[in-house]
């Protein structure tokens, strides 16, 4: 396949952003049919970027996976301990004291569960990222890809069965089964594994398959999310068994349909823009909530809708912002390193 940019990709990952949002602060009010259903579904981002990283990590070539995976782990880890001296930061101007216990110790070594450290558990993601790729990077020295291929599966239904136990118990910690592991893996060698096979996967599924498979995989989510109601389960959890086909449906439609967006204002800074939008929208809702009661005397979760609104432009505005300067910064540096090379010795 040649390795033109995939601008729909690009776009989900924004829209992905909006769904964690929506998944922590509602779409509609609480205790209605549409906060239920819309939170239900939004349960579709977190995979979707850990099979964005896994499908870029894929490389012909082993030796050129192996420095990815490496470059995305000192990346990664950069773009962590800004955003961690950020949010520290900002939780000591704001007064926001964090509690801490030793167990903390452990969630945070073993679940990626950083809220201790950061006051901001959405951060899992970012230490899990770096888990996973570390993992990857393990699995290449020791050439294990296929065995992780099969593993992939065997793992998420582990974590289905694990998350659904520990929810009836009433012992669950989002963190036990929301993690590098569980969460992580499985949906990273997905996005790997298809990736590998695209062109195979391509000419299966077609363009009118991929609808169709789309359209049958959310009916699929809604009879599970139907049933569970009815037995009384919640639908609150991180693990649905639908959530595998529905996550693979959107990901051959982003395939089959690779330029959604193109050559738009939003598309070119989407990507760098949506990880600024996810580290920051905790924030950009702190502030909102703190401006609507001091100045209008507002409580902005009586306003899910305008709340999610605020925080989702608000933060996407940042985002752009932040992602018109990088490419700034990337153009600037490209012209240094083009002058210094044209320079004579």
């Amino acid at each position: 396949m040649a390795s033109k940019r995939n601008t729909s990709i690009d776009m989900f990952r924004l829209a992905a952003c909006a769904l964690v949002i929506i998944q922590h602060y509602r779409l509609f009010n609480m205790n209605t049919a549409g906060a239920l259903w819309s939170g239900f579904y939004c349960r579709i981002a977190v995979p979707f970027f850990f099979m964005v990283s896994g499908y870029f990590s894929w490389k012909a070539d082993p030796a050129a996976r192996s420095g990815y995976l490496k470059k995305q782990i000192v990346t990664i880890g950069k773009i962590l301990a800004v955003s961690s001296v950020v949010l520290i930061v900002y939780n000591i101007i704001i007064g926001y004291k964090i509690p801490f216990k030793p167990v903390y110790i452990r969630y945070l070594l073993l679940y990626n569960e950083p809220k201790f450290l950061f006051g901001h558990a959405h951060m899992w993601y970012m230490l899990a990222l770096i888990y996973v790729f570390a993992f990857g990077l393990l699995v290449e020295k020791l050439r294990l890809n296929k065995p992780a291929y099969i593993a992939a599966p065997l793992v998420l239904a582990a974590g289905i069965i694990l998350d659904f136990a520990l929810f009836n118990m009433g012992g669950r910690r989002a963190c036990f089964t929301r993690n590098w592991i569980f969460d992580g893996l499985p949906f990273f060698y997905m996005g790997q594994f298809i990736h590998r096979h695209e062109s195979k996967f391509l000419s299966v599924i077609t363009k009118g398959r991929g609808i169709l498979l789309l359209v049958l995989s959310a009916a699929a989510m809604w009879l599970e999310g139907t049933i569970m109601l009815r037995l009384g389960l919640s639908v609150s959890r991180t693990f649905f068994i639908s959530l595998l086909p529905l996550s693979f449906s959107v990901f051959m439609l982003l395939l089959n349909f690779p330029d959604i967006g193109k050559g738009t204002f939003i598309a070119r800074y989407a990507r760098d823009a949506s990880m600024i939008v996810y580290i920051i929208h905790h924030m950009v809702e702190d502030g909102i909530k703190l401006a609507a009661e001091s100045l209008c005397g507002v409580k902005m979760y009586q306003h899910s809708t305008i709340r999610f609104i605020l925080i989702f432009t608000i933060s996407t505005a940042i985002g752009i912002v932040y992602a018109m300067l990088a490419e700034k910064r990337g153009r600037r540096k490209s012209r240094a390193d083009r002058l210094g090379a044209e320079s004579p010795v």
